[in-house]
């Protein structure tokens, strides 16, 4: 199906995305600008297949050379610029604007660039790093257009940008049709109740600290569950605790789960969960996803997430790491189904005002065009330093 929210710039276009091809996010962006005719191609540290996407993985093979790291840069150049080349791309869209060392490398591209930044690249939670902060700088600063996914993000980003340069908030919305209420959601569940977390098994994150409130919560109410769904590093330490802890028959970890799956797992889920611990979580997606499903979200107030949930409205925030408070808020909703409800319907209607995919694409559409014809950006929202953004539910 053909996507009109961009007007018609993307039919023809040689779009270059230079993004982690494993991701969600890359896939519907890619996806979104094929669906709209534009020839497209993910340039990724990773060889992920993007269906009905051309991937190419660069570096494209690991030589000799790669184990040092001067003549890895200098060496790569070469296979850089003949691949570029044969790309030929008439815009280039960075999603999440990190080099890894080659920033230089961009230097004479005469090619119009977007950059949107995604969190970690404009973060540091490990404290400043002045080299790679530095790249960020020369990165951004050749982008015609900027663009963040929240005014938090946007924030972050301004740090590394003249003051007058602008910053344009386009959020990561989602697919209002997929992710519906579930059959009997005016009808909260009184009995078993079940807590779901879909996330990167990740320190970032916090299942740790997800399975440790937990802990507490089964404890108090025995009729609860927890599912776990997300891949990464943390999933044999999670199972081991789980199983230390002796939760064994009512928590579940589901690893990797299908972008297709997930709008019926989350559906399954009388409570989202979002522990992240780290301030670069700048949106959190889960939990639009969530209330667009009419399930209340509790999360941390970290980074941009107060952007996604509204506290006391769509769900409750808690402090980050705070296992007691997590385990409070989540038992709070566990014992007030119409609650629960409440927040549910709440959230579908300010995920439906403010964060549909359709309304996100054309915003986007809009920032191709304008980058393509050398041209200002015409009605997308700007970040404003010192404002807090609008954000409410809008009445029934």
């Amino acid at each position: 199906m053909k996507d009109e929210s961009a007007g018609g710039i993307l039919k023809g276009l040689r779009l270059l995305i230079v993004a982690d091809s494993s991701t969600t996010h890359t896939h519907r962006w890619a996806h979104w600008a094929r669906n709209g005719g534009a020839s497209v191609t993910v340039l990724s540290p990773f060889a992920d297949a993007i269906e009905g996407v051309r991937v190419v993985k660069f570096p494209h093979e690991r030589r000799w050379y790669h184990r040092i790291p001067k003549a890895r840069m200098l060496l790569d150049l070469i296979p850089f610029r003949r691949m570029l080349r044969e790309i030929d791309p008439q815009l280039i869209h960075f999603h999440f604007v990190s080099e890894g060392g080659r920033a230089f490398y961009w230097d004479k591209v005469r090619v119009p660039m977007v950059a949107s930044t995604w969190g970690q690249d404009v973060i540091f939670d490990k404290g400043p790093d002045v080299k790679a902060q530095a790249s960020l700088t020369k990165m951004l600063g050749r982008c015609r257009v900027v663009t963040a996914t929240t005014h938090q993000l946007a924030r972050e980003t301004a740090r590394y940008l003249p003051q007058e340069r602008p910053i344009y908030v386009i959020p990561f919305g989602v697919d209002l049709p997929r992710f519906a209420a579930p059959a009997g959601w005016a009808s909260p569940s009184t009995s078993n109740v079940t807590l779901g977390f879909v996330k990167w098994l990740k320190p970032k994150y916090g299942p740790d600290v997800m399975v440790e409130a937990f802990a507490r919560i089964h404890s108090a109410r025995p009729n609860t569950r927890l599912v776990l769904a997300g891949k990464g590093e943390m999933q044999e330490s999670l199972q081991a605790r789980v199983n230390e802890l002796g939760l064994q028959d009512a928590v579940q970890i589901l690893g990797r789960v299908d972008h297709e799956r997930v709008p019926a797992l989350i559906r399954s889920f009388d409570i989202m969960v979002m522990p992240s611990v780290y301030e670069s979580e700048t949106f959190g997606v889960a939990a639009i996803e969530a209330s667009a499903s009419g399930v209340p979200v509790v999360a941390s107030r970290v980074g941009g997430v107060p952007e996604a949930v509204l506290h006391e409205r769509t769900g409750l925030l808690v402090p980050p790491r705070d296992v007691e408070a997590l385990a409070r808020a989540c038992i709070e909703l566990i014992d007030d189904p119409a609650r629960r409800r409440a927040m549910g319907v709440a959230g579908r209607r300010f995920v439906e005002r403010y964060y549909s995919w359709p309304d996100n694409t054309r915003l986007m559409g809009e920032v191709y065009r304008a980058a393509v014809e050398g041209r200002n950006v015409r009605g997308v929202p700007v970040y404003q330093a010192g404002k807090e953004p609008d954000l409410g539910v809008p009445e029934a």
